[in-house]
């Protein structure tokens, strides 16, 4: 299993913005697993609030598109917890 942090997380799904080295995404893509922590998924919401991340879809479709597929996994688990929804509800509101 592999752990992204943030930049590298939204490097990989939006290459577009600021590519990744290629041996970095060789890894990632490689990897059996692939998993982010709750306050990744919080900092992408407090980056892109604050204007300081721009997303090419409105945040709760960016997430929900970043963790799709990720069949009860570390992401799957941890994003849906009830508490962390109240957390990214406070943020963005």
């Amino acid at each position: 299993m592999i752990l992204l942090d943030t930049h590298v997380w939204v490097r990989w799904l939006d290459p577009q913005q600021k590519p990744l080295a290629l041996n970095l995404v060789d890894v990632i893509e490689t990897a059996d697993q692939v998993a982010v922590s709750a306050i990744t998924c919080w900092e992408v919401a407090w980056l892109t609030r604050r204007g300081r991340l721009q997303l090419k879809l409105d945040l709760q479709d960016w997430l929900d598109n970043a963790l799709q597929g990720s069949d009860d996994g570390l992401a799957t688990k941890v994003f849906h917890h009830a508490s962390f929804f109240f957390l990214i509800h406070l943020l963005i509101t």
